[in-house]
């Protein structure tokens, strides 16, 4: 099932830091032949050269993507992982392991790599196809989680609530990006939902960082509202056309859970809005769904009560927490994405955490879901521990509502309709 999608128009530039020449012709030759000139790559073979290059001087080279191995001949371990952090805190770093540097490329996860590749994938049938989409899935994890440096803190902080303020005056239209994400299960790939998320045009800000920003300034509630009145016209399109899969997924803040008649409120709005509460799934951070939960108790109920669906994001990370979400009213719950990368490095340990949460979710009758699945063999580690439903790159990329449209067609035989096919909306 890999995701049609993938390419950006875009160039990617990426510093190869690996003291083999083999390997550097060979990672240079799978993305010349799926980027093609959407790429401009640099090779050196040490820790220094790299510095060097990323040094702070006027010709400082700037670089979207650090590809890193754990044995340069300079920097053994982790050294260069923490080095390059530091000099370039930016970029997106994919760690180069071998197999059995599993305990070193976790730690390195850590300390701000945001994925591994194993040196013997190099050599599986789609491995340009893996390759190209984790150093993408970096790249947008790198852009939606990076921690800025402290001189940038505020000038970020004030560039956040500016362009999360602008929703509400004269720039709506301008303001923000939707992105669309399907899911599907794992056995036989039918869609089963999609999952909406929120970005700035006008800066690189994250769906986070956004919601946080507008919930200092406190316009969570009219942000969430906006947001749901730009997607229902769409689904509703989307359901005419037969192509809507199951359920639409927003993220919810706890603190929007916190507000007076929140389950009534958003319940009138789904109403007017023309869409069914079995249309929507909500979703929370375990541990703040956790904090939330004696206030909102209720809240949740209600919606699950009406039919909306009540997920808990992030899920892996402690058994303690784990034993306390089987207390609340939910459907489901996404595995933290921390899981799928270690289970890449044939972890023992997280594949039995993994087995544990999939036995909890059954005991419980709930959905379970992986996400961060970027690759084929992550797909089959799924499928063999018994995750029910995936959702990541190896999918699709999150996508405008116009490309998910699209993807859905392709994807979705449309059911029969007595009228002409009306062009899909764009968000």
């Amino acid at each position: 099932m890999p995701d049609p999608s993938v390419s950006s128009s875009k160039p990617i530039r990426l510093l190869l830091v690996e003291d083999s020449f083999a390997v550097a012709r060979e990672l240079q030759t799978l993305l010349r032949g799926v980027e093609g000139d959407a790429l401009v790559f640099e090779h050196v073979e040490t820790l220094g050269q790299a510095l060097k290059l990323l040094g702070r001087g006027r010709a400082r080279a700037r670089f979207d993507c650090l590809l890193v191995s754990l044995r340069l001949s300079d920097a053994e371990g982790l050294v260069a992982v923490r080095r390059l952090r530091t000099s370039e805190p930016d970029a997106a770093i994919v760690v180069l392991a071998a197999p059995d540097d599993r305990a070193l490329a976790l730690e390195s996860l850590r300390l701000g790599a945001q994925d591994v590749l194993v040196n013997p994938w190099l050599r599986t049938a789609d491995v340009a196809q893996d390759l190209q989409r984790l150093i993408r899935g970096a790249m947008d994890s790198r852009r939606s989680n990076a921690s800025r440096p402290a001189e940038a803190s505020t000038q970020g902080a004030t560039a956040d609530a500016s362009v999360a303020s602008s929703v509400f005056t004269r720039d709506e239209e301008s303001a923000f990006d939707l992105r669309f994400q399907p899911w599907a299960r794992t056995v036989d790939g039918s869609i089963h939902g999609i999952e909406v998320t929120l970005g700035s045009r006008a800066a690189q800000v994250s769906p986070r960082e956004l919601l946080s920003a507008a919930e200092s300034r406190g316009e969570l509630d009219a942000l969430s509202r906006w947001l749901l009145r730009r997607v229902a016209p769409l689904w509703i399109e989307w359901r005419r056309l037969g192509i809507a899969p199951p359920r639409l997924a927003l993220n919810v803040a706890p603190s929007e859970l916190h507000a007076r008649n929140f389950a009534a409120s958003r319940l009138a709005l789904i109403d007017e809005l023309g869409l069914r509460p079995r249309d929507l799934q909500i979703e929370l951070a375990e541990d703040a769904l956790i904090g939330a939960a004696v206030k909102a108790h209720g809240e949740l109920q209600a919606l699950r009560d009406a039919g909306v669906r009540v997920i808990a994001d992030n899920v892996g990370r402690s058994q303690v927490a784990l034993l306390a979400l089987g207390r609340l009213p939910l459907d489901g719950v996404k595995l933290d994405i921390a899981l799928i990368q270690s289970i890449r490095l044939q972890e023992r340990a997280s594949r039995a955490a993994v087995r544990g949460i999939v036995g909890f979710c059954e005991e419980l009758g709930i959905q379970c879901c992986a996400v961060g699945v970027e690759v084929e063999p992550d797909a089959t580690v799924c499928r063999e521990l018994g995750v029910p439903y995936i959702q990541g790159y190896w999918l699709a990329r999150p996508q405008t509502s116009k490309a998910m449209g699209e993807w859905l067609m392709r994807w979705l035989p449309p059911a029969p309709r007595a009228t002409p096919e009306a062009p899909l909306a764009s968000v």
